[in-house]
């Protein structure tokens, strides 16, 4: 069964249908069109700065959301490390470009490459925490 495009907003459609690969620590994984959505749903509300201030935070939360909703067993996260500064620069640097030149394409990118955690994944690692 094919899914219609969402729409966001009368200026916003979002494609649902597109697949790209997206390159993990474990290889390649297809990323379906939920987390497409979501990653360009994130991008155009952070984008769109509709409150004075959380509006990654809310765009975050808008598409988490959508990744639930749609069965995913995903989450959208923001590149950190908590021991190196580099990666939330970064994130922080491609969205910045997005804003300005609207260049979606590198923090889309980085998104789908660094952003998308599986629950399993969280799940397992909470458990290792506990135990050790």
């Amino acid at each position: 069964m094919k899914e219609e495009p969402w729409t966001v907003s009368p200026s916003l459609t979002l494609p649902v249908w597109s697949t790209p690969q997206a390159r993990s620590s474990t290889g390649f994984r297809a990323i379906g069109s939920a987390q497409s959505a979501a990653i360009d749903l994130f991008i155009e509300a952070a984008k769109a700065q509709p409150f004075q201030d959380g509006n990654k935070r809310s765009a975050l939360f808008a598409a988490n959301a959508h990744l639930i909703g749609h069965g995913t067993r995903t989450l959208l996260t923001v590149p950190v490390s908590e021991t190196d500064p580099e990666p939330a620069e970064r994130f922080n640097d491609l969205l910045a470009r997005a804003y300005i030149f609207d260049e979606h394409g590198p923090v889309a990118a980085l998104l789908r490459q660094d952003g998308l955690v599986s629950l399993d994944e969280i799940g397992s690692r909470r458990r290792r925490r506990t135990r050790g």
